[in-house]
């Protein structure tokens, strides 16, 4: 819905519905690559070397082309957003780190068919650093996303909500009001707090 939108902000069609695939794609190399990880600690006892090698190597094959075809949408994606301050530096490590784990992806593939040499040296150690790099990734992208802290804000609400304040860092007060039914007992609740799932009139609205 939005990508007409960035067409006409400069962005081509084409452009811009392929950028809304890094959302859907991104999963494939965070998962996968945790799964390859998990199985190399897992199989290197329980399974012969070459039938270890060959499920990894195929994840790692679905890994590398989704990896990168996640970053190539996600620069599609970026050339119709504007980032400006702190949030263009989140983007550039977003964006740097996820070429590099798109290029380490590929490289894995590589390495894991290698039977000696360097390359089959370097290939746990490689997938320890891709693994790292797609954590440091998705954290940078969940925060362009969704604000700074978005993953420990609800210890900073359980923190703040008993001094009176918004969860969120701010100072707005706890709202308190009578709910009419209870003896007078008033009812706290955040400013902007959940809806209740079954709303009453007299007492939520």
């Amino acid at each position: 819905g939005a990508a007409p939108a960035l067409a006409d902000d400069g962005v081509p069609l084409p452009v811009a519905l392929f950028g809304r695939l890094h959302f859907p794609l991104l999963h494939f190399p965070i998962v996968l690559l945790f799964v390859v990880f998990l199985l190399e600690l897992a199989l290197k006892r329980r399974l012969e070397a070459s039938k270890a090698r060959a499920v990894t190597e195929l994840l790692l094959v679905v890994t590398a082309v989704t990896a990168v075809l996640t970053a190539a949408a996600g620069l599609a994606y970026a050339s119709g957003e504007d980032f400006d301050g702190a949030s263009y530096g989140r983007f550039l490590v977003h964006r740097a780190v996820g070429i590099g784990v798109a290029v380490a992806s590929v490289v894995l593939v590589v390495a894991r068919r290698a039977d000696a040499g360097l390359l089959a040296r370097l290939y746990f150690p490689l997938l320890c650093a891709a693994v790292v790099g797609v954590a440091v990734t998705g954290h940078a992208g969940g925060e362009l996303e969704h604000g700074v802290g978005f993953f420990t804000r609800p210890l900073d609400a359980d923190a703040t909500s008993k001094d009176g304040k918004d969860g969120k860092g701010g100072d707005e007060p706890v709202v308190s009001y009578d709910d009419g039914d209870s003896g007078g007992d008033a009812r706290a609740r955040q400013p902007e707090g959940p809806i209740p799932e079954k709303p009453e009139f007299k007492k939520d609205i």
